[in-house]
């Protein structure tokens, strides 16, 4: 598995950090409205779930994803299975980020943290969906959180074969990136390195791509780049697909000679994949920070207001509704009154028209209502997303 890090980083490795950290961390700072925000990371979990799991062949819509949540199912098993996939990977990344929240000592490079994503992922999935093929092509059940005790093999790459030797680089990987000895640059090529690493061990018999994405996820959030949930790299990967495999593949190729660093993998083509990935999180990331200007998005709101006006889909008090909790965040119930000028009879009866329009949401029966970011509303608030 060695070497995990960049012995000698070059100007163009450090330049990637610098710009990575300093555009991450950035990211949502100039906002007027934190609710706004606030709602973009939550339908991102929808966004990182289309994309990662498009990568393992599921061909789900955003739509079906957003009914699957909503309790609607298509009637076709085979598509209701892929949406119940996507609830299951929606979940468990959200509980995944509330724990993190929680408690800021998680030690998400531990192979029990990494074994919980697994479990919580799988326990979730139809049991039609808990299997995986063995060389020979034959299904094999998939047990939650179980690590793998057959051998695998993916491209050229020979995986650990057995569950000692498995665990023995889980322990390894534990130890090489325990962010309590890091710098804050180490981190960084910590956070590229251990994607490919813990790829490279292949800890499950399935579901490990799924379960890198997510863990990276966690590490990007413990080092402090994505505590706003406000990007993710599945779509970057998803989206540059064929490279994604290439720099993978390239950093399984073990060391060519004595310059090429220490250890039985290549330093040259870590470095290769490192660059990479990281310049796949900062594509992804000044994505993000464009299209979330504010003055750009109310643009594209107003767009998608006009739009529902012409197809006569909304009615005039709610497009009043809709338009002012977009520029506040939040609107009171109370509120309503005056901004449709009609009485408390009629403002109840607009409050229950927003809510089940879908475009609105609210905490409770007498909380503030809300933005709702739905599939149709994303087209035109995040432009090819």
């Amino acid at each position: 598995m060695f070497p995990t890090f960049i012995s000698k980083p070059d100007s163009e490795l450090e330049e990637l950090i610098s710009r990575l950290v300093f555009s991450a961390t950035s990211l949502g700072k100039d906002s007027p409205n934190p609710y706004l925000l606030a709602e973009v990371g939550s339908f991102l979990y929808q966004i990182n779930s289309y994309y990662t799991n498009s990568m393992e062949g599921n061909p789900s819509l955003l739509i079906d994803i957003e009914n699957a949540l909503n309790h609607r199912y298509a009637k076709n098993k085979e598509l209701r299975n892929y949406q119940l996939e996507h609830v299951a990977h929606i979940c468990t990344q959200k509980n995944m980020i509330k724990k993190l929240k929680a408690n800021s000592q998680i030690d998400v490079c531990s192979q029990e943290f990494i074994c919980s994503l697994h479990h919580e992922f799988y326990s979730q999935l139809p049991d039609e969906m808990k299997f995986a093929l063995t060389l020979g092509g034959k299904k094999t059940p998939v047990f939650p959180g179980q690590i793998r005790e057959t051998p695998v093999q993916v491209g050229r790459h020979t995986h650990p074969q057995n569950l000692n030797e498995i665990k023995r680089y889980l322990n390894d990987f534990h130890f090489t990136f325990d962010l309590k000895n890091l710098s804050l640059q180490e981190k960084v090529i910590a956070l590229a390195s251990s994607h490919h690493r813990l790829l490279w061990i292949h800890p499950f018999s399935d579901g490990n791509g799924r379960i890198a994405r997510l863990f990276t996820e966690a590490f990007s959030y413990q080092i402090g780049l994505n505590t706003h949930s406000l990007w993710n790299v599945a779509r970057g990967f998803a989206r540059n697909r064929k490279d994604y495999d290439t720099y993978l593949a390239l950093a399984d190729l073990p060391r060519r000679n004595a310059l090429d660093g220490r250890g039985p993998l290549s330093e040259e083509e870590l470095l290769k994949f490192c660059k990479f990935f990281l310049n796949s999180c900062l594509d992804q990331v000044n994505y993000m920070a464009n299209v979330l200007n504010f003055k750009e998005i109310e643009k594209r709101f107003s767009s998608f207001l006009s739009y529902k006006k012409e197809m006569k889909h909304l009615s005039k008090n709610l497009l009043k509704v809709l338009e002012k909790i977009f520029k506040q965040g939040k609107l009171e119930r109370k509120e309503i009154l005056e901004i449709c000028r009609v009485k408390q009879r009629r403002a109840s009866q607009i409050i229950q028209e927003a809510l089940q329009s879908g475009f609105c949401q609210s905490p409770s029966s007498y909380g503030p209502i809300l933005l709702k970011i739905t599939a149709e509303m994303s087209n035109f608030l995040f432009p090819d997303l």
